[in-house]
């Protein structure tokens, strides 16, 4: 790791008030490749500004009601459309860039185009799969907006991603493997092995749904981010472990002090999140939505996991929304982020010269 010294890095430049639209300058730490397998140390920091701008703002809680949803729980970027998974409403909701409603998918109950408290969604080849949680079971939407099937599932995990040819990847707690791989006729196999540090102990309980996230990038690569630990594995699409690296804010002291208070409040091992959520851009990157040390986001090269942490201080109006996100999906200039009540639109560039 970096030392504490260099990674408290603070932004610059002055905030515009959030009320509209507004610029704040924000610091972007670069992070540097680092070589080797598991390397006792993040990779050097370097920093940089950025702006950011409130384009557009819907809530879910004002006097006019500007967002219609209930509970929104994921979103997913779909060409020129933001799907937005509604789950309090049962339903996916469909927005243009400008976050005007287009279209709505599904309804309330357990049929065919039916959802009960969806929580989860990704890509599918040729429309987006959702996780329905009511009813244990992803269900299939056309890019024209048609239901297509229903397949069965273990459970509905708080992470899911997809492979090329439409299996699913599902992180579990399972002792020996991260993720159960289900194909597209239902069947699982356990992916992913656990590095002996993340393997449960003789007789260790634990519950069966992580808060571990996947994602799959270029060539089926899978990429785990293990949020007990706050580590980044890469494995191949058979399942073999090419890379182990910690999370770039992630020190041991903060993951030993998370430890500590999760075994005196549960008298369990388990340390709580690092992340809230990791998807793919469109460029092919990793977007991860982190909360440590004042960096709300991270964008990193799969190929070796640096790139870029974007750091926006307490005192910020900003903060407050990115603090508070959920999900998030980022099409260079534009970052939409989601949390229960809001669902906003940033751009985000770089300053102009001085």
């Amino acid at each position: 790791m970096a030392s504490r010294s260099a990674a408290r890095v603070v932004a610059r430049g002055t905030a515009a008030a959030l009320g509209a639209r507004g610029g704040v300058a924000l610091t972007a730490v670069v992070l540097a490749s680092c070589g080797g397998a598991a390397p006792a140390a993040a990779p050097a920091v370097e920093e940089r500004v950025v702006l950011v701008e409130l384009m557009e703002r819907r809530r879910a809680d004002d006097a006019l009601d500007t967002l219609p949803l209930f509970h929104a729980a994921d979103l997913i970027g779909w060409g020129d459309t933001l799907v937005v998974v509604d789950g309090g409403n049962d339903r996916l909701v469909l927005f243009d860039r400008a976050l005007s409603v287009i279209g709505v998918m599904g309804r309330a109950g357990a049929g065919p185009d039916e959802l009960e408290r969806p929580f989860s969604i990704a890509q599918w080849p040729g429309g987006v799969v959702v996780g329905d949680q009511g009813n244990t079971r992803f269900a299939v939407y056309g890019r024209d907006g048609s239901f297509r099937r229903t397949i069965a599932a273990p459970r509905i995990p708080f992470s899911i991603a997809v492979g090329s040819g439409g299996e699913l990847y599902l992180p579990m707690y399972l002792p020996d493997t991260y993720l159960l791989r289900m194909d597209t006729a239902g069947r699982v196999a356990p992916l992913a092995p656990r590095p002996g540090p993340a393997r449960a102990a003789p007789g260790e309980r634990r519950p069966p749904i992580t808060l571990d996230l996947v994602a799959v990038t270029a060539g089926d690569t899978i990429h785990v981010l293990d949020n007990e630990r706050g580590r980044l594995l890469k494995y191949t699409p058979a399942g073999r472990l090419v890379l182990d690296r910690p999370l770039p804010v992630v020190t041991r002291e903060l993951v030993e002090e998370r430890t500590a208070r999760a075994r005196a409040a549960v008298g369990a091992l388990y340390a709580g999140g690092f992340a809230r959520r990791m998807v793919v851009t469109p460029d092919g990157r990793l977007l991860v939505l982190v909360k440590a040390d004042g960096v709300w986001a991270l964008l990193l090269d799969p190929a070796d996991y640096s790139g870029t942490a974007l750091r926006l201080p307490e005192s910020q109006p900003a903060a407050t929304l990115l603090r508070d996100a959920a999900a998030a999906y980022y099409a260079p200039p534009s970052l939409f982020i989601l949390s229960q009540d809001d669902l906003v639109r940033l751009r985000i560039t770089d300053p102009p010269p001085p």
